[in-house]
């Protein structure tokens, strides 16, 4: 007989030591790339977009979020002889919050989501609104040709008392605005969404005349002088009054009238401040009150002398004082009282 073989020793089936770590690593894995994912389309816990809180909202929800107020919005167009409200629709006002939504998670890093989790965040995109510029530029063109045909007797330019200037009409300002640019201009103020937007002197073309005729006229009004009498002030040549010796012509020329000044000057000036042949009344030292009148003492301005220097002054632009130039004068200045010397 053959002897009989030993059986072989064979190692316990099922023993495989590594598959509890890596079934943990793989649980680990599947939880961490699931996290990516969900964050990859969802905001992490105590998220602030844009000051909106958006914690665990979708990409979808925010950019929802961030278009829905367009539907309600509206403006005010102003300045130039301009006032007009224009709605969202309008506009052709739109808002990319899709663009705005993906670009704020992409910001907020999906991949280091278990680190990011335990803190906050606050998140700032831009999200601009963006006009239809054509559909702005007829809505403007209208709005400043129907303002342009008002009023068709009011002057182009007129002096505003309150300012002491002159200044172009709402009419005058209309019809020169350019709808191509000031629509550009509405356009890129939009992007905060404001209430009102106000057009300026970079929205206006053309009327080169009616700016020149402006510019002289308000350098005019500008000269103001001070009038002085034995070094007191006496009288003010204002903005008011030169306005008064202000002509426009229909090419834009701006006439000063000379004449109209020497007969200010020899007229009311010289009325208000001449005391020459004039009654003056005083009180004399034992308290007696004496009129007098006649005489060739007092104050006699040189009116035509006074109105060739007031022209020149307005000429050059310049504000200043001018003493009053006087054929004869006195001690002090006191209308209708003691003119002379205690002697």
């Amino acid at each position: 007989m053959s002897p009989q073989k030993k059986p072989t020793a064979t190692p316990k089936q099922g023993r495989r030591p590594w598959i509890v770590p890596v079934a943990i690593v793989g649980a680990a894995a599947a939880v961490y790339l699931g996290g990516v994912a969900v964050f990859s389309n969802v905001y992490m816990p105590q998220t602030r977009l844009n000051g909106q809180d958006v914690s665990l909202t979708t990409c979808e929800d925010a950019a929802a979020i961030a278009e829905g107020p367009l539907s309600s919005y509206s403006f005010r167009v102003t300045g130039n002889g301009l006032d007009l409200t224009i709605s969202a629709d309008e506009a052709g006002l739109t808002r990319d919050g899709q663009a705005m939504a993906r670009k704020a998670i992409e910001a907020q890093g999906a991949w280091t989501w278990p680190l990011a989790l335990a803190g906050s965040r606050d998140l700032e995109v831009e999200c601009p609104v963006t006009a239809d510029e054509s559909k702005l530029e007829g809505l403007i063109a209208s709005a400043a040709q129907a303002a342009a045909e008002t009023d068709p007797g009011e002057k182009d330019i007129a002096f505003d008392a309150a300012s002491g200037t002159y200044v172009l009409s709402d009419a005058a300002l209309a019809a020169h605005v350019d709808a191509r640019v000031a629509a550009a201009h509405v356009a890129e103020a939009l992007g905060d969404m404001p209430q009102t937007v106000t057009l300026g002197d970079e929205s206006l073309s053309g009327g080169s005349e009616l700016h020149n005729a402006l510019t002289r006229l308000n350098a005019y009004v500008g000269a103001t002088q001070a009038l002085t009498l034995g070094g007191n002030q006496a009288a003010t040549v204002d903005a008011a009054r030169i306005a008064g010796w202000l002509s426009q012509g229909d090419d834009g020329s701006v006439t000063l009238d000379t004449e109209a000044i020497t007969t200010w000057c020899r007229g009311e000036l010289s009325d208000q401040l001449d005391s020459v042949g004039t009654e003056r009344t005083y009180t004399r030292p034992d308290g007696k009150v004496i009129t007098v009148s006649g005489g060739i003492y007092g104050w006699s301005i040189d009116g035509a002398a006074l109105a060739e220097q007031i022209t020149a002054a307005l000429q050059s632009g310049t504000a200043g004082t001018i003493e009053i130039p006087c054929t004869s004068s006195a001690a002090t200045v006191n209308h209708g009282g003691q003119d002379w010397g205690a002697r």
